[in-house]
This record gives structure tokens, sequence and C-alpha cells, in this order.
């Protein structure tokens, strides 16, 4: 193998495990209906609600540098289901940030 080859097949491994790893945008728009009824603590919108995530997710001591790798990523993502994002918060409502702060209210 030539190493152009070699530099874009690491490319494309290394941006596949970024995919797989799952987007704060994914994450967000997969969360049950019922994880969204128990607060009003700690919600973030629906809409660029992944984005908000990783941003949360930059003061977190663990997630911090993965939430910036992932918030390009998350915000085209967010960019691309924006209608369905906006039918989902007048709907829905807003996402809440913490489900154990959810299990304590109730």
């Amino acid at each position: 193998m030539n190493r152009k080859y070699k530099k874009y097949c690491m490319v494309c491994i290394i941006g596949i495990l970024f995919f797989v790893n799952g987007c704060a945008t994914i994450i967000t728009v997969s969360m049950a209906e019922n994880e969204t009824q128990c607060s009003t603590d700690s919600t973030i919108p629906r809409i660029y609600s992944g984005t908000v995530l990783d941003l949360y997710g930059l003061t977190a001591e663990n997630i911090g540098f993965f939430a910036l790798i992932d918030l390009p990523l998350s915000c085209a993502a967010d960019t691309m289901i924006l209608p369905y994002s906006v039918y989902a918060q007048k709907k829905y409502g807003h996402l809440f940030a913490r489900k154990n702060q959810c299990n304590e209210t109730e």
C-alpha cells in the first residue's frame, strides 16, 4: 500500500469511530418521552439539543475533550434535523439534562 492510501484509511477509521461513539444529537433525539415529564430543573431545548448538551459537557471533568470534538458534528446534525426539532419542541417541550434529578422530585 502506498502512504497516501494508508493515511486515507486511518482518517476514515478515526471518523467512523467518532460517528459510532454517538454524538450528543443522537442521544438527545432518541430520549424517551417519559424521561421529559418530571421537573423543570436542568432543562435543555430540543432545538439544537445536541449542541447545547455538548456545551454543558465542556464544563464536565470526564467528557470535556470529547464534547469539544463532538460539538461541530452535533451542530451539523442538529441543523439537518431542525424541522423535526422545532416540531418536537412545540409538541413536547424541553428535555431534561439529568434523569437522576427527575427521579428525586417524583
